[in-house]
């Protein structure tokens, strides 16, 4: 009786507000009421109306950073996610589309793309509004989903305390006002930029892109000062994700932690780095242990097992065996390492390519981009792109090498590289910092970690260590104050890179 008791009052006690964030300027009852026809037999209910829409806006504020780096306005919406909630999502996207509130690029690649939504230019540029959820039904399930990704997230991060409690102590802090009025000037510089470019013919579109960005950076800094923040490992590159994996670059600038300055130090050139792991044998043999070499068995069996079982294996065996065995000085091979390892590949790809494609190569941002695009193109899609072509006159080897993998299947090479990033930077290097001192605040971003000044000495020592242990060159980083001023120092406690030993992680 008594259990019986404490269950019903645990169901029935109140729950909180749940609001949610449409267009500024839309209207859904006017929407439902000129569009009533679409209603006949279909009992569509307004407030999961409200919830679609609700979706598509916070996919869009989640995804904002990628979007641009995609150059793309479309949000990418999860059907098993949304089935989560409503199962019956597909009518409601459905109404949304022929009512012309929403549009979708109707773009879908099994297990790697979902379709794209968008709400009409009409709705564009408004700003966003809150409306209440007054549904108890809805707000239950909705509750019971947010409890569910929390036990999602908890059994994600089991075993990595030291990386998840600097999270859940909400010490970290951002400054709003001077993040918003970073944002305001950024989006003003935009738009004049866009209206004074001649080339773009028709100007609303992008203008009205440009405010939808500002907005929903701006609700990304508001929700970092909220607490109860969202994390997890995802995917089979087990990649951490947090609430800074995905702001804007120079937003962090106004992060703090504790009311103390920050500092990131970043892995230059990551993703070609961590590819040098590839020319490695070793890296490719059937072993069960971590043992001094990384090896792709130990750090995703089933990837490992699909590309053994091809035939492409042979070829990458019979690849990397030819290299340990003659490797000129000159080699296109050895010229591809020196460049990557003195972080200056980004400026020799410019250097060559810019005459080539002056438009894809002007700047470090678009040769980054460039790069990895021809890195994870298909390899089909490869041989009419012209930039991969030209990237294997000058780096045949490695293009052959990554050309290979991708034959077995194209994904493969990002999410290996992904794989060995995570591992590398999480498993072993944030371990190995809390190990030496667990006082120190770690907050990593893919192939960077940002902690409080004063610890960066340490941590650049141990990331050279251990990235140098683990792929067999040093590698080149980037130590960058956030928000950085006069009382801005170089740490104490900065080692020498001798007095540190590599790790032995063939427990974990």
């Amino acid at each position: 009786m008594l259990f019986a008791w404490l269950f019903k009052m645990k169901k029935n006690r109140p729950l909180s507000n749940i609001n949610f964030l449409i267009p500024a300027n839309l209207n859904i009852d006017e929407v439902i009421l000129k569009n009533s026809f679409a209603f006949k037999g279909n009992n569509l209910k307004r407030h999961k109306l409200l919830f679609v829409c609700d979706y598509i806006i916070k996919a869009r504020i989640a995804q904002r950073k990628e979007m641009n780096d995609k150059d793309t306005d479309y949000a990418e919406i999860s059907s098993r996610n949304l089935n989560k909630i409503l199962h019956d999502h597909s009518k409601y996207l459905n109404f949304l589309l022929k009512a012309g509130v929403i549009e979708t690029d109707n773009y879908f690649i099994l297990g790697e793309k979902c379709k794209g939504f968008r709400f009409k230019y009409k709705y564009s540029g408004t700003g966003l509004k809150q409306v209440l959820l007054d549904n108890f039904q809805f707000k239950r399930a909705i509750q019971r989903d947010r409890e569910r990704r929390k036990q999602e997230s908890k059994k994600s991060t089991w075993g990595y305390g030291y990386l998840t409690k600097w999270w859940d102590d909400n010490k970290l802090h951002i400054d709003a006002k001077g993040a918003c009025l970073w944002i305001d000037n950024y989006t003003d510089s935009k738009i004049q930029d866009i209206k004074n470019d001649e080339a773009i013919k028709y100007k609303l579109k992008p203008i009205l892109n440009a405010k939808d960005t500002a907005i929903d950076f701006q609700q990304k800094v508001y929700s970092l000062n909220e607490g109860n923040h969202y994390y997890k490992f995802v995917g089979d590159n087990h990649r951490f994700y947090n609430p800074i994996t995905n702001i804007k670059r120079e937003l962090r600038n106004f992060l703090t932690y504790d009311g103390e300055q920050l500092v990131s130090i970043d892995l230059k050139n990551s993703q070609p780095y961590l590819s040098i792991a590839f020319f490695k044998k070793e890296f490719w043999s059937n072993a069960d242990s971590l043992g001094e070499n990384l090896n792709l068995k130990y750090l995703n069996k089933e990837i490992y097992n699909d590309i053994r079982r091809k035939e492409e294996y042979n070829n990458i065996i019979t690849l990397v065996s030819s290299l340990e065995n003659y490797a000129p000085i000159d080699s296109d091979v050895n010229n591809y390492i020196s460049q990557v390892v003195a972080g200056t590949f980004y400026e020799y790809i410019q250097l060559h390519f810019q005459s080539i494609y002056p438009k894809k190569f002007d700047s470090r941002e678009k040769v980054k981009k460039e790069v990895l695009t021809i890195l994870f193109i298909k390899p089909q899609a490869g041989i009419f792109y012209s930039p991969c072509q030209t990237f294997k006159v000058h780096f045949s080897t490695p293009y052959e090498l990554y050309t290979t993998i991708k034959s077995v299947q194209y994904n493969y090479l990002p999410i290996i590289l992904q794989r060995i990033e995570s591992f590398l930077m999480i498993d072993i290097i944030c371990k190995k910092i809390t190990e030496i001192n667990s006082e120190i605040p770690l907050f990593t971003i893919h192939d960077s970690i940002i902690t409080t000044v004063g610890n960066e000495g340490l941590i650049e020592a141990i990331m050279k260590n251990e990235l140098e242990y683990y792929i067999g060159y040093k590698p080149t980083l980037k130590i960058e104050y956030l928000r950085s001023s006069e009382s801005s120092k170089k740490s104490s406690l900065s080692l020498s890179y001798n007095e540190l030993k590599p790790s032995n992680y063939n427990h974990l």
